[in-house]
């Protein structure tokens, strides 16, 4: 994807290309519009970002599907790698209009993540800056 990519809604697929390194990173380095984001988060690299990246003025809204990937071993692991996920999303620097993250499918899995204290932490964080935690239907997903 050019750098000044116009596109305001991105899906990623359910593929392992994008757990073995960050595409999520360029992505949002080159699509300033981007309003819209969605993709699977047990098949994405965690985000990394330089530090002084002047964060993302437009993305609003995250779509997570949860669809398993059955090459994590243990639950620890996959709740570290969900972590790692939504401590981007915590910050307000990165992305200062994010304002509503959607959980889609797995909706079993997410109330077995969303349970745990180390996760728990860092969405009392998202929800301290306004952003909504919900699931697909509209429903609060978490607290």
């Amino acid at each position: 994807m050019e750098p000044g990519c116009t596109r305001l809604r991105l899906e990623l697929g359910q593929s392992l290309l994008f757990f073995t390194d960050d595409f999520l990173g360029p992505l949002l380095e080159r699509c300033p519009n981007l309003q819209e984001l969605r993709y699977f988060v047990h098949f994405a690299h965690a985000v990394r970002l330089p530090a002084n990246w002047p964060g993302h003025a437009n993305l609003q809204r995250i779509c997570l599907h949860g669809q398993w990937n059955h090459c994590f071993g243990e639950v620890k692991e996959v709740v570290e790698h969900v972590k790692r996920h939504f401590e981007l999303f915590a910050g307000g620097r990165a992305f200062p209009v994010l304002n509503c993250i959607v959980l889609f499918g797995g909706e079993e899995d997410w109330s077995r993540l969303l349970a745990t204290e180390s996760l728990g932490r860092v969405l009392e964080l998202i929800k301290a800056r306004r952003c909504l935690i919900e699931r697909a239907d509209g429903s609060p997903a978490w607290r």
